[in-house]
């Protein structure tokens, strides 16, 4: 039962760490297109979320999975970010 604890606590961890980095990466990519760099919004969500997890929820697993995956994907989405910014010159 303690195998079977360890093993679904870890798929919580990861899989609820990639939900919230992909919800993360969609907020910051839809308010970020408004503007125009939509490139730019998961990590400056990511600033925003910095100092709170740095001081209030240091010793999280959670929020540092989420913080890492949100990085992945900020890497991910600048490329694309750029793409989208020329396809839609205003």
């Amino acid at each position: 039962m303690a195998l079977l604890q360890v093993l679904l606590s870890g798929l919580w961890l990861v899989g609820g760490s990639l939900l919230a980095a992909a919800v993360l990466s969609w907020a910051g990519w839809t308010a970020f297109k408004w503007a125009h760099h939509p490139e730019l919004g998961v990590p400056i969500l990511m600033l925003f979320c910095l100092p709170a997890c740095l001081t209030i929820a240091r010793d999280s697993d959670f929020l540092k999975m989420t913080l890492f995956y949100s990085a992945l994907a900020a890497i991910a989405l600048w490329p694309a970010g750029k793409a989208w910014r020329k396809d839609h010159d205003y």
